[in-house]
């Protein structure tokens, strides 16, 4: 079962453009479930304390139909989607992603460094902004996943934050 969460006070402003998505996403009937910075960034609820990032990364279950469904719904919220068919993309689990300029990019991805999609989906914390429910891993999964993935700027990242991931953490394992 997930946590709710409700941000008081309104929509912090680095939260407005992923609420909409979110938003637009759950009316398509999209599975999917944030990840990397932009999951941590829920985890913080304060303002003050969050991670910058350019993209939003959402993970997907390996559905064809759901990606499509995805696509579609940035579509409709005026994102350019870079997408190929889906079934080849779902079969190459390969990234799409949507951008609208200057804005925000949002990256459909079907697999995660360390974790399934299944993984996540179950211990899922869901955050209810604007009366969107909006489904992110559990911070020390994102932590977990981005120290799986070995990429630079995930070391970098970690290293820089890793004080303040571990007082967010509250309890939550790495």
């Amino acid at each position: 079962m997930s946590d709710n969460e409700r941000v008081k006070g309104g929509i912090p402003p680095w939260m407005a453009a992923y609420v909409d998505v979110a938003r637009q996403l759950s009316q398509a009937g999209v599975t999917y479930i944030v990840i990397g910075v932009g999951g941590a960034n829920f985890h913080t609820l304060n303002p003050s304390d969050t991670f910058e990032t350019n993209d939003l990364d959402l993970l997907l279950p390996l559905d064809s139909r759901n990606l499509a469904r995805a696509g579609d719904a940035c579509d409709k919220r005026g994102f350019h989607v870079e997408a190929d068919e889906p079934r080849r993309v779902v079969a190459e689990r390969c990234t799409t992603r949507a951008a609208r300029p200057i804005e925000l990019a949002v990256d459909l991805t079907l697999e995660v460094a360390a974790f399934e999609f299944d993984e996540l989906w179950a211990e899922r914390r869901t955050f209810l902004v604007d009366k969107v429910e909006i489904p992110v891993a559990k911070l020390s999964q994102i932590i977990r996943s981005k120290a799986a993935t070995n990429r630079e700027r995930d070391r970098r990242f970690l290293a820089a934050h890793a004080d303040r991931l571990r007082q967010m953490l509250d309890g939550d394992e790495i």
